[in-house]
């Protein structure tokens, strides 16, 4: 504060005269001390890292508050930023938000950020340093920036920080597989108990597996992939050990005969939610052929290994049985074939004489 004054030849000076060609007293200050801007991040009152490298953007299922503090004596007037300049600068952005947000209001959230902050009388002031809160509660991406400028023109900036809010299980879980039936393919399937309740897929070479997932907001950390020989309920899958799962890498892979199987698959996002996939179907890969049996039963009645019509028709027996290794398939069809030789003449005739799908 500078207060002037003066005084005469005669001995009379100015103090206590208020004309009204006097100034007096005139304020003002003088600052050479620059801003400081800090953020610090909670995620449920404890505190976490939060990088300026997007590649290394911090990852949370709950929401996270950013805590801005600014040390500035010449903080603002006394309920309101300077209109002459543009004070404070806050810049969130943010995408990836919920399924069920709209786009506008998602553009509604981000905006009260904004509006915060250029409130001046939303900073609680504590010996110099005003503090603001934002809690990003609704699910995307972040990232946040400040610039702010003192009443004095001096400046600071916080470059920009990465987060993300994800507390929603990854969405996406795809399952092919491949016998030589054909392609098989479930998307964003879980089954406590597979297509009735029974393992009706059949390869006689190797089952190829391909899976696929994705998660709307964070993006997905891991896929890996468990080859149950029965099927399992949502809770055994889920108490499984993390040294049960094996890795998924990209292209697939594949189940050698013989072996009966279900994949199941488990889908964790950049958060650490996670979401389990399964097929409607259990799966067999079987190389091993199964044997055939002919049996005549009324060969007595043969002379010479030739049957006399007068003497009744020719009789037999046909067996068959898929040979048990550790795993089999079963038994599809059985048929004979009767084919005319010698002096004999007529086409091959075939009869069916089981048939797994018709019975």
């Amino acid at each position: 504060k500078i207060i002037p004054y003066c005084e005469d030849l005669a001995g009379n000076t100015n103090k206590g005269i208020k004309d009204e060609g006097v100034t007096a007293p005139y304020d003002f200050t003088i600052d050479t001390i620059d801003p400081k801007i800090s953020v610090k991040y909670y995620v449920n009152g404890e505190e976490i890292s939060v990088s300026d490298n997007e590649e290394n953007r911090s990852y949370s299922q709950k929401p996270i508050t950013a805590v801005v503090s600014i040390d500035e004596h010449n903080f603002a007037y006394e309920k309101t930023f300077s209109s002459e300049t543009d004070q404070m600068n806050l810049q969130i952005i943010g995408n990836n938000p919920p399924e069920e947000v709209t786009s506008d209001e998602y553009i509604d959230y981000l905006n009260n950020f904004t509006d915060n902050a250029e409130n001046s009388e939303k900073w609680n002031p504590n010996n110099g340093v005003y503090t603001n809160e934002f809690e990003f509660t609704l699910d995307g991406n972040y990232s946040l920036s400040i610039t702010y400028e003192d009443l004095a023109g001096r400046t600071c900036t916080y470059d920009s920080h990465y987060f993300t809010v994800d507390g929603a299980a990854p969405n996406k879980g795809d399952i092919t597989v491949t016998t030589n039936e054909g392609v098989n393919s479930w998307l964003n399937k879980f089954l406590d108990s597979i297509t009735f309740g029974f393992f009706d897929k059949f390869s006689n070479r190797n089952i190829a597996v391909v899976m696929d997932g994705d998660d709307v907001t964070s993006g997905v950390a891991k896929i890996e992939h468990y080859d149950s020989e029965q099927e399992m309920s949502l809770e055994e899958i889920e108490t499984l050990s993390n040294d049960a799962w094996r890795p998924y890498s990209e292209g697939g892979y594949e189940i050698a005969p013989d072996k009966q199987f279900i994949p199941y698959m488990k889908v964790t996002d950049r958060a650490g939610n996670v979401s389990y996939f399964s097929t409607e179907s259990g799966f067999v890969a079987d190389k091993t052929g199964p044997s055939v049996n002919l049996e005549c039963t009324n060969l007595n009645a043969a002379r010479n290994g030739i049957f006399n019509p007068s003497a009744g028709t020719v009789k037999f027996r046909v067996t068959a049985q898929d040979v048990e290794t550790e795993t089999y398939s079963g038994i599809k069809e059985i048929w004979y074939e009767v084919h005319a030789e010698g002096n004999a003449s007529g086409s091959i005739e075939r009869v069916t004489v089981f048939n797994a799908e018709a019975s």
